[in-house]
């Protein structure tokens, strides 16, 4: 489906989908129908998901894996692992 007939809402959407690594154009298309089409509370959950992960997450502070912003991870916080 040529995304000019699509409303730009959608192709803003399948556009930010197929920028991520491992989706392409065709995956990000059907995963946007999905979303729009009845998928609500699946849309507003990974809406959730993807904020709570922005706002709660960064890097540990000594490896660089992830962990709260700041902080050591859960590994790098073990008092048993040396």
């Amino acid at each position: 489906m040529q995304s000019t007939l699509l409303p730009p809402a959608i192709t803003e959407l399948v556009s930010a989908l197929s920028s991520l690594p491992g989706i392409g154009a065709k995956t990000a298309r059907r995963l946007a129908f999905h979303m729009v089409d009845g998928a609500s509370d699946k849309a507003l959950a990974l809406h959730q998901a993807l904020s709570k992960v922005q706002s709660e997450m960064g890097h540990c502070s000594v490896c660089g894996f992830f962990s709260r912003p700041d902080e050591p991870c859960a590994l790098c916080s073990n008092p048993h692992r040396t």
